[in-house]
């Protein structure tokens, strides 16, 4: 059976298998195994759907900076996971890319991606979506957020 060996550190998880000569039978294994071993780095990131007054916030990244060069998304971010609980990484995220203070913060939806980091490393992203409302619409761009928008539902089908 495969067993999986996890690494952790404030960033990412690594995930590498292991025991690939049990599970393929193989008992004189060459150089070449290396390229059956397979790295993944993963991330988990919180990101906020926020409402004001029947408005939602958006940000939009800078041209050529990925992961998701620009494209307009929810706001959010990295969670350091031996540091803080994914409520405060969520309002420690959204200080650092809006100056905006969040509450009433729910949970809704997850997903995932595979896509390249920074860096052009393939990342395996675990987004952790939650709901949230703040009582300002007072908001400045910062962090790696080129532009920042309040829309209303009908402009959000527009939003590209």
């Amino acid at each position: 059976m495969l067993s999986h060996i996890y690494s952790a550190n404030a960033e990412c998880r690594t995930l590498e298998y292991a025991n690939l000569s049990s599970i393929f039978n193989i008992h004189n294994l060459s150089s070449n195994i290396l390229d059956i071993i397979t790295t993944v780095k993963s991330r988990i990131i919180v990101a906020a759907v926020i409402e004001n007054e029947g408005h939602f916030l958006l940000g939009q990244k800078p041209r050529d900076v990925g992961p998701y060069p620009n494209t307009w998304h929810l706001l959010g971010g990295g969670v350091n996971v031996e540091q803080e609980s994914l409520e405060d990484a969520l309002r420690r995220e959204i200080q650092e890319e809006a100056g905006l203070k969040i509450d009433t913060i729910r949970r809704v939806s997850f997903d995932e991606d595979y896509e390249p980091d920074k860096k052009g490393e393939l990342t395996h992203y675990v987004f952790l979506i939650f709901w949230a409302m703040c009582g300002s619409k007072k908001i400045n761009a910062s962090d790696d957020i080129e532009r920042l928008q309040w829309f209303s539902k009908a402009e959000l089908k527009n939003c590209q």
